[in-house]
């Protein structure tokens, strides 16, 4: 498949005015318990427009050492899990939030993994920074202060930049959001 054909995938289904929630979540194996929470959950959407995108990280993944780059968690095999709600009303987004916000929960005891992918959050906080990247924050806070002082670059899941006086929460655990 063409890089570009892969990018336009989702197009259609975040177009232009579509409201939008997600929230991601590792999972080891896909258990009994996974099942049971994704056949659970799954049927409760209320817009066709949401969905749950699952993906596997393995093979060249893991080859790479957990320090090498800034993406959070161990490298070990895994599945990723997306759980998005859509809706093309802004009137429907409550419910699909709520939708994604249970699912998710209801995943978390079963996980059996660390960490989380920062671009399965929805919501940005320090707290939430440190789940996703433990010590790499520190370091990518250090890499910000060099390439990024002035903090330009501060939408989205912000790293504030290492010398800019504010102190950076200790790691307290993972997760994702």
């Amino acid at each position: 498949m063409p890089y570009v054909a892969l990018q336009q995938m989702m197009d259609e289904a975040n177009a232009f005015g579509i409201s939008s929630y997600e929230k991601g979540t590792r999972i080891a194996e896909f258990t009994d318990e996974v099942i049971e929470a994704c056949a659970a959950h799954i049927p409760r959407k209320k817009s066709p427009m949401s969905s749950a995108l699952v993906y596997r990280l393995d093979g060249a993944y893991t080859e790479v050492a957990d320090d090498a780059t800034a993406y959070g968690g161990p490298r070990v095999p895994h599945y990723q899990l997306f759980i998005v709600g859509g809706s093309p009303d802004p009137t429907g987004i409550d419910a699909e939030r709520e939708w994604v916000r249970d699912f998710w929960a209801a995943l978390q005891p079963h996980t059996g993994l660390a960490g989380g992918y920062v671009n399965g959050l929805t919501e940005f906080d320090d707290a939430k920074l440190r789940s996703v990247y433990g010590i790499k924050l520190d370091r990518l806070a250090a890499i910000k202060a060099a390439y990024d002082p002035d903090n330009v670059f501060h939408h989205n899941a912000n790293i504030v930049p290492a010398d800019r006086g504010r102190a950076l929460p200790e790691s307290s655990g993972q997760g994702s959001s």
